[in-house]
């Protein structure tokens, strides 16, 4: 019974002493460093958006640190509240609105690796403070969202959707519309793409706003206006938006927030992609049994898509 005792009690001890030492490796990583505002925290939910922190240091395996700074802070306070949460970070991201606080951290930590998540904004013209390709040069890194797959996959889950509503629910080949405040051609033509890779060939509407009636879908690549959701048969929405607050007849959300792109920034700066846009993370809603049909028929595209490279590979 003695030996039993210390064959347990050393097996306890070496199960701990594992603990310990993956603790310690966990927390002398450098962190991760994201700055935020109390805006951005209220639109995409604060408890979301602390799963969401707690998620990606477990999958970086480092701790992610995130400071919410006053919208009235101004670019020098910005970048002074990123310094204070640490001396030698792996990587510190600034979304798009702090871009100028970006460029002051980088002055003060020529080393470091800074990151603007810029979204769909262009990169300004600012005489080189900016960096589009490679990092570690003393510039800020730019990093925009890949609007270009994002529509494709739009227009992938909008034809899905549409044929879905046609054979199931004898509703006829209602119109299909995205909603824009300015897209460039090769954007354009990505989601006819979308649509056409769902053998939907009517020709889409492209609208400044949702004022159309009878829309079979409407995906609105733009700010979403509670009032709007009532002249679409469902919606597809690129926003930050926290998805309990959107619309039950919301297909899937496009999130291109910061907490859904770090992740694919570091692994892409891991593997010497530095600079590259990034696609949307899609949320898919699945809360009745049209959604969830929809939902299995862009999960089987996607199968047989990749099955189809495998092969060409």
């Amino acid at each position: 019974m003695v030996n039993i005792g210390k064959k347990s009690f050393r097996a306890i001890a070496a199960v701990f002493a594992v603990i310990l030492i993956i603790t310690a490796a966990f927390f002398c990583r450098k962190p991760v460093i994201v700055v935020s505002d109390r805006a951005f925290s209220a639109l995409y939910g604060q408890g979301r958006g602390q799963w969401k922190r707690i998620a990606l240091s477990l999958r970086l395996f480092r701790q992610v640190k995130s400071i919410n700074i006053a919208e009235s802070a101004g670019p020098d306070l910005a970048a002074q509240g990123a310094i204070s949460l640490s001396r030698r970070p792996l990587a510190v991201f600034f979304p798009y609105r702090y871009r100028e606080a970006a460029v002051l951290y980088q002055n003060r930590r020529p080393g470091a690796l800074v990151v603007i998540l810029a979204g769909r904004k262009p990169r300004e013209p600012s005489g080189g403070d900016y960096d589009g390709e490679n990092s570690g040069q003393g510039r800020p890194l730019w990093v925009n969202t890949d609007t270009v797959t994002d529509l494709y996959n739009a227009g992938v889950i909008a034809g899905a959707f549409a044929w879905y509503q046609k054979n199931n629910l004898w509703l006829g080949m209602g119109e299909i519309a995205l909603v824009h405040e300015g897209l460039n051609e090769s954007e354009e033509t990505a989601f006819v793409h979308g649509l056409e890779a769902q053998q939907w060939t009517a020709s889409p509407l492209f609208l400044p706003d949702l004022t159309e009636k009878s829309l079979s879908c409407a995906v609105l690549l733009k700010e979403f206006r509670f009032n709007e959701d009532e002249n679409a048969g469902s919606l597809i929405l690129f926003t930050w938006m926290d998805p309990a607050l959107a619309p039950g007849k919301t297909l899937a959300i496009f999130d291109d927030s910061p907490w859904a792109q770090i992740g694919p920034v570091l692994e892409n700066l891991k593997n010497d992609r530095q600079g590259g846009p990034i696609p949307s993370e899609i949320v898919f809603f699945r809360g009745d049994k049209i959604q969830k049909d929809v939902y299995n028929e862009i999960n089987r595209i996607k199968i047989l898509k990749k099955k189809a490279e495998n092969a060409d590979n």
